[in-house]
């Protein structure tokens, strides 16, 4: 298996932990405010909890409208900009399924969503409509999986 940073116990545990506080925040374009009365995207989601845990130092988190972000076009807008920005920070995994502390990026019709996997099957991520929630990884309306890229140690 291809290391990561999340490889202890303690840190798996950490993640979820975290990532249950953020549960019930709702979906907010470019914030990043933890709670009911705050708001988070996707993407800001995904860096807040890595920061949270210690697995990143802080970097600056692209902003801009989430949808034009997420449009695949011609290709994939989030793999690409982890894979030309972020290659310092994650590894490109090929394997399945993916483990704790993964950043996945599923295919949501011209659109692409991300999450964090957590212990036990789960995955952390924000919808438009329904705000921070914790879902099942083999839950069909989130497959097929376009990327996992791994938190380098």
């Amino acid at each position: 298996m291809t290391p990561t940073w999340y490889s202890t116990p303690t840190r798996i545990s950490f993640l979820g932990d975290a990532a249950r506080r953020w549960v019930g925040t709702p979906f907010r374009e470019n914030s990043c405010v933890k709670g009911a009365g705050g708001g988070v995207s996707c993407h800001n989601l995904a860096a807040a909890l890595y920061f949270e845990t210690g697995c990143m130092a802080c970097f600056d988190v692209p902003r801009g409208r989430v949808r034009d972000f997420l449009k695949t076009g011609a290709g994939n807008a989030i793999v690409d900009y982890l894979d030309e920005h972020m290659s310092g920070r994650f590894v490109a995994i090929k394997e399945a399924p993916p483990v704790p502390g993964d950043l996945i990026v599923m295919a949501e019709g011209p659109r692409q969503h991300m999450g964090i996997v957590l212990d036990g099957g789960d995955f952390v991520h924000v919808l438009r409509f329904r705000g921070v929630m914790i879902s099942r990884l083999d839950d069909s309306t989130y497959q097929p999986l376009v990327a996992i890229r791994r938190p380098k140690p």
